[in-house]
């Protein structure tokens, strides 16, 4: 991603100067000659002192007040977690979670955590995780800090 990030902006940063370059002429060379400049615009013209500048301005009432704004409806907030997605990533962890916590110790090693969210990205059509998105991944599960993640920081986990 960051290497995206740096040829976009080197991208960026050339196409200023590319824009800047004089259309070619009729044998392909660029036309050379004096550039002009652009003529300023005209300065703003001063507002007209009030009559009295001891006395305070006094706002134009001939037209017509204005309506106040209608309060915005507030939203409401998102759950962090649906109940919908904890169910069905509980329904998978239940039904899997023997074939990839190899020790049977009800929880996840990094080891068997890493096959086990391998297998999910493979299956669902996307590609092989990098070594830093498991790590990383893990972490995020390991809500505890324990070292392992449990059938339920898993479900919390793969539910949100």
């Amino acid at each position: 991603m960051l290497k995206t990030l740096l040829a976009a902006s080197t991208l960026l940063a050339g196409s200023a100067a590319m824009a800047q370059t004089a259309p070619p002429a009729e044998n392909g060379q660029p036309v050379a000659g004096p550039v002009t400049p652009a003529t300023p615009a005209s300065p703003a013209t001063p507002a007209t002192p009030p009559s009295d500048p001891l006395s305070p301005a006094v706002p134009d009432t001939s037209s017509t007040a204005a309506t106040p704004a209608t309060p915005a409806t507030p939203a409401t907030p998102a759950s962090p977690v649906s109940a919908s997605n904890q169910t069905q990533a509980g329904s998978v962890i239940d039904s899997e979670w023997a074939s990839y916590d190899k020790n049977s110790n009800d929880a996840l090693s990094k080891t068997e955590f890493n096959s086990w969210i391998s297998a999910l990205q493979t299956a669902s059509g996307g590609k092989k995780p990098t070594s830093g998105y498991l790590a990383a991944s893990f972490k995020k599960a390991d809500a505890d800090k324990s070292g392992s993640v449990s059938k339920a920081e898993l479900t919390a986990y793969l539910g949100q």
